[in-house]
């Protein structure tokens, strides 16, 4: 074993992807920029994991996730009624192999099974408040604020939407405001256990709930769900940039209670009293950006939400990350685990995974809301975002001119229209492996990279 490798950034991409390839690699080195565990903003919500992000759990990470992860086993989707709050329509998947979890959580076991000695390979070194300053793609080299040097044969950027690594990786990505905002939110059934609705709420939310709730009002949607073994209720409210007092791309930023609470007062009970248990909300912009011409180069290649960011419509950005860092593991596998041949095995990564996660980027990023809102939703945001956002992602306006972003769309737009609504939901949650998808989805297979 001789492969050398950095992972910029120890979320669900990072952490993944160290556990996919520690069994074959000399050495994995983390590098996180929050200076603890408990710090990393990113815990904070839940998320869905779906049949693909499930098979990937257990078969790649090694990890079961109610046994691992606490998560909760899925049953249903529930619609209910924005202002009556009786349920409009439930919607139960051909299969219960999906599943309710806390982010947290699910980075605590995905922690464990890659820096812990116990597992195959070497375990890989996780090491925090590193704030990557420089990435030379072609030498195999990151740069640290606090002056430390980390030398690789292959670096994984997996630091999200902000990513450092990208910009080593691509001229420009063609980021903007969706349009849209979200509130997030946990409870406890301490939180509502006094109330005299408790039964209503706990048929919803409650220990023994297995169902996604939704409510739509004409701008704006309620999810709720029960996302923790322990009872712990993840929330989030999804509206118009132009119905908040500011707004935010930073995880970390606060949002108001009362603001929050103010939106819900025509919404009918149960859900209107769920969400005044709230005690503290975060709030943050929703970003869209267009497909890159390519996620790797030289000795670097970016996944996860750094390569393909997308609405939470969805909801399998997450699946996505595990996927991404199992293709990684299958690519290199296939070249034979050579530093000298990383750069064929990211190619291969890179062609194996952009029109899948670029077709479900496309779905992801169309929004429930109808036209008319969205657009005046988005027109705000482009005028206003630039001087009422805090730290917002830098704007990139141009490009749409671009022939290889224009060949790009036009290939995607083919692909997402070659489904309807039941076909896509099941190409979406049944994906097993990169080696299955390869031998059975050819089509959705580039011959090459568009750079």
């Amino acid at each position: 074993m001789s492969l050398r490798v950095i992972c910029v950034g120890a979320g669900i991409a990072g952490l993944s992807t160290a556990i996919a390839l520690r069994e074959h690699a000399a050495s994995i080195t983390l590098l996180e920029a929050s200076e603890s565990v408990e710090s990393m903003n990113i815990r904070a919500a839940g998320l869905t994991v779906y049949t693909c992000g499930a098979n990937i759990m257990r078969d790649t990470l090694g990890l079961d996730p109610v046994g691992d992860v606490s998560a909760v086993q899925g049953h249903s989707i529930r619609a209910i009624n924005w202002t009556s709050g009786s349920l409009d329509r439930e919607i139960v998947p051909p299969t219960d192999d999906w599943y309710m979890a806390h982010r947290g959580s699910l980075l605590d076991a995905l922690r464990s099974r890659a820096t812990s000695p116990g597992g195959k390979g070497r375990a890989a070194k996780l090491l925090l408040g590193k704030i990557v300053t420089e990435i030379d793609v072609e030498a195999g080299r990151v740069l640290t604020s606090d002056g430390s040097v980390f030398e690789g044969d292959l670096i994984v950027g997996g630091d999200g939407v902000r990513s450092e690594t990208r910009k080593a990786v691509v001229d420009k990505a063609i980021v903007q405001p969706s349009g849209l905002s979200i509130y997030r939110w946990t409870l406890t059934p301490v939180d509502w256990a006094g109330l005299p609705d408790k039964g209503a709420i706990d048929a919803l939310i409650g220990p023994e709930a297995r169902c996604i709730v939704t409510s739509d009002a004409k701008d704006m949607r309620l999810v709720t769900y029960r996302c923790h073994s322990s009872g712990l209720v993840n929330g989030a409210l999804i509206l118009p940039d132009h119905r908040l007092p500011f707004t935010s791309e930073d995880w970390t930023t606060a949002g108001s209670v009362e603001h929050l609470q103010s939106l819900v007062q025509d919404m009918g009970e149960p859900l209107k009293r769920i969400v005044g248990c709230v005690k503290s909300c975060g709030l943050w912009q929703l970003r869209k950006q267009a497909p890159l011409r390519t996620w790797f180069k030289a000795k670097a290649i970016i996944l996860g939400d750094a390569a393909h960011p997308m609405l939470p419509f969805q909801a399998v950005a997450g699946a996505l990350a595990m996927e991404d860092a199992e293709a990684l593991q299958y690519a290199l596998g296939q070249v034979g685990w050579i530093p000298a041949r990383v750069p064929e095995a990211l190619d291969l990564t890179f062609r194996l995974r952009f029109l899948r996660c670029s077709v479900i980027q496309h779905f992801s990023n169309s929004s429930p809301f109808d036209a008319g809102t969205m657009e005046k939703a988005s027109t705000w945001s482009l005028e206003n975002t630039a001087t009422n956002a805090v730290a917002a992602v830098p704007l990139a306006r141009d490009g749409a001119d671009d022939k290889v972003q224009q060949a790009i769309a036009t290939r995607v737009n083919a692909n997402a229209g070659a489904f309807d609504v039941r076909a896509t939901s099941g190409w979406v949650m049944n994906y097993k492996s990169a080696a299955a998808f390869s031998e059975s989805q050819a089509a959705y297979i580039l011959d090459k990279a568009f750079v």
